[in-house]
């Protein structure tokens, strides 16, 4: 009974745990979060870091409002899904953003036990970064190095 409960933890907090004898088999899905404008800078970084075994799975960085049949309700539910399926998110705040989707998306990571890495300017203030499961870097290269790490492929 302990040695299951202790694998579930293990497993939801440190997914990447169970892959440590096989790295070069291991990818770790990664959901972003932040300001929508920043989509551009996101999908430089899901092209950059493929090689290293990091896939940026956020749907939202390649949706564009002004196709018909947009729709924010399914939006909202793909965000929420991919959320579900990471291994974990990067909660990104550049100067003078003002989060609120990006917050919605940080409480779903942290109800279903998935690390937030997070690096901004005002998140800093918000209670919520206490949480165990809210890493905090300086930058996204930062993050990114992090990251790299666990996947033993971008060293």
């Amino acid at each position: 009974m302990i040695e299951t409960d202790i694998k579930v933890v293990v497993t939801k907090l440190m997914p990447h745990a169970m892959f440590l004898g096989h790295p070069e088999n291991y990818k770790l899905d990664i959901y972003v979060a932040s300001k929508a404008y920043h989509a551009p800078m996101w999908r430089r970084h899901r092209e950059a870091l493929k090689s290293s075994g990091i896939n940026i799975i956020a749907r939202w960085i390649d949706v564009d409002e002004n196709v018909a049949g947009f729709s924010f309700q399914k939006l909202w539910d793909d965000c929420l899904e991919d959320v579900m399926r990471s291994d974990a998110m990067i909660l990104f705040q550049a100067p003078g953003d003002v989060l609120t989707g990006a917050l919605v998306e940080t409480g779903a990571a942290l109800t279903h036990d998935i690390p937030v890495h997070w690096t901004g300017h005002d998140v800093a203030l918000r209670s919520f970064t206490n949480h165990r499961l809210m890493h905090q870097h300086d930058d996204l290269d930062a993050v990114f190095a992090y990251l790299k790490s666990i996947t033993r492929r971008g060293m």
